[in-house]
């Protein structure tokens, strides 16, 4: 195999692993801010059950072989889920919790 082509691969595979970081990153800030702005414990706790509900998903999606993951380049979680996908669970619960918070204000 070419081994530009390698470099290729790899360098594709670490702009993937980015684009999910940025992604989770982002969802962090909106959903921090939210919970700050309404200091509502509600925002937390709707994290976690939608972080817990994503962490049996993608266990059983991965184990099953039902679809798989690049490596992380933070943590990976049972070696098969990268902990940014389930970071991006918490986050993403967490802003539609403040979504709905910022609709009922209005």
């Amino acid at each position: 195999m070419n081994s530009k082509f390698i470099f290729e691969v790899y360098q594709e595979i670490l702009m993937k692993n980015q684009i999910s970081v940025l992604s989770m990153l982002i969802l962090a800030m909106a959903s921090i801010a939210g919970f700050i702005f309404f200091k509502n414990i509600i925002i937390i706790e709707v994290g976690a059950i939608v972080f817990f509900t994503g962490f049996a998903w993608e266990l059983y999606g991965t184990g099953k072989g039902l679809w798989d993951y690049n490596p992380s380049q933070i943590c990976t979680i049972a070696g098969r889920v990268p902990i940014e996908i389930l970071l991006s669970y918490l986050f993403l619960g967490m802003s539609a919790a403040c979504y709905v918070l910022f609709r009922l204000v209005i």
